[in-house]
């Protein structure tokens, strides 16, 4: 049995060779004249000269106005509000949960705000 693909072989891989692509170079636009009635042209979208702003840290100032006391959780660490407290949480890399300290009491409202009145940080979560 004779191997008949040789042949073939080296045909083909010298057309691949030497077989040319062109591509539209997309560099210029293209010049008025040449574009279709009804089609515009868009420009390509530049990059910014100065990277973005790194985060900053955001803060939140948890206040209890219910009548129980609440836990505050953040990342595995439990820490009791009474009524009428305050605290503050980082919450740029980890979220804050709240929950009754109590398992019998139920929470009224939950509200994030933003810096206004009282709260002196960015946020203010408002738990009744």
């Amino acid at each position: 049995m004779k191997n008949r693909t040789l042949p073939f072989i080296a045909p083909m891989l010298l057309v691949a060779v030497l077989q040319n692509a062109h591509a539209a170079d997309t560099s210029d636009p293209l010049p008025m004249e040449s574009i279709p009635d009804g089609q515009v042209v868009v420009p390509a979208v530049q990059a910014p000269d100065a990277p973005p702003a790194l985060l900053s840290p955001q803060t939140v100032e948890v206040r209890n106005n219910s009548p129980f006391s609440v836990l505050v959780v953040q990342k595995g660490h439990k820490e009791t509000l009474e009524t009428k407290g305050i605290l503050e949480r980082n919450v740029s890399q980890y979220p804050v949960s709240v929950t009754p300290a109590d398992g019998t009491a139920k929470l009224k409202f939950v509200t994030l705000t933003s810096k206004t009145g009282t709260c002196k940080q960015q946020f203010c979560l408002i738990v009744q």
